[in-house]
């Protein structure tokens, strides 16, 4: 049987799809550039006081390090969070990447990549595959 947030969510996103239809596509441009303006891809203080937070750069991109606090994890889990490359790390995102990291006991590594409209997919792979490519080399023997 469904939960009661799955059967709420189904009432709820065909109302709110309706009402997002397009009439202005430069003011969608204003609206989601404001947006990440003001956004924050900091962790929440829930996260920043029960995890180990470090935050880098890797190509020029900001990339958070998550790991529990006091763990040396062995294991490392890059997480490219959704957001359609328009949204950014937000608390859902950290909030999972914090779940995954105690359920898992991993370092989760969060690149905070470059958003649309004024960039694209081409500038966000470098850094990405930069944090991919490292996360490897650093990683110590793992039993798998």
């Amino acid at each position: 049987m469904p939960s009661p947030q799955h059967q709420l969510l189904t009432r709820v996103i065909p109302v709110i799809r309706r009402r997002s239809e397009v009439l202005d596509p430069e003011q969608v441009r204003r609206d989601v550039l404001a947006r990440q303006a003001q956004a924050d891809p900091s962790p929440p203080r829930r996260v920043a006081r029960a995890f180990t937070v470090r935050r880098t750069e890797r190509s020029g991109l900001p990339v958070f390090e998550l790991a529990p606090r006091g763990a040396d994890p062995v294991r490392t889990v890059l997480y490219l969070h959704g957001g359609g490359f328009v949204s950014g790390l937000d608390h859902f995102h950290w909030r999972y990447a914090a779940r995954l990291a105690r359920g898992l006991g991993v370092r989760v590594v969060l690149p905070a990549y470059p958003l649309t409209p004024t960039h694209t997919w081409r500038d966000a792979l470098p850094g990405s595959s930069t944090c991919s490519s490292s996360s490897r080399s650093s990683r110590r023997r793992a039993s798998w």
